[in-house]
């Protein structure tokens, strides 16, 4: 299937990969180790829900699941480039997308602020 814009396509992909890479190492820096298993949970069940069409999920799928995954912003735009003509990568994914990477930086600054100040009622 060919891609109408792969300039953009491959922005997008590389943008998409760096909000996932920077969700993971907030979870990470926050939780630790200990931060695995919900990192695994979310990718894991988020791929077995965005595989079906929404109408079909159950309701507790589709309101508690579905809605809040990160994957499925990601899938979206994806869908939307390679088979719309001159989809835009601007809009509601995008944007969430781009809030969950704020989201993520700042609770990775937050989680060095809390470890160094832990450090420093230890000393």
């Amino acid at each position: 299937m060919p891609i109408h814009d792969p300039k953009q396509f491959l922005l997008m992909i590389g943008g998409i990969s760096f909000v996932f890479y920077l969700l993971q190492s907030a979870v990470l820096d926050l939780l630790g180790l200990k931060g695995w298993p919900l990192l695994l949970i979310i990718w894991i069940g988020s791929m077995a829900v965005i595989t079906f069409i929404p109408q079909m999920l159950s309701p507790f799928y589709h309101n508690y699941v579905y809605d809040i995954t990160p994957i499925r912003f990601a899938y979206d735009l994806i869908l939307n480039q390679m088979y719309i003509t001159d989809a835009s990568i601007t809009g509601s994914s995008m944007l969430s997308l781009l809030y969950i990477g704020i989201a993520s930086v700042i609770v990775m600054y937050a989680s060095t602020l809390i470890k160094k100040r832990k450090k420093d009622s230890l000393a």
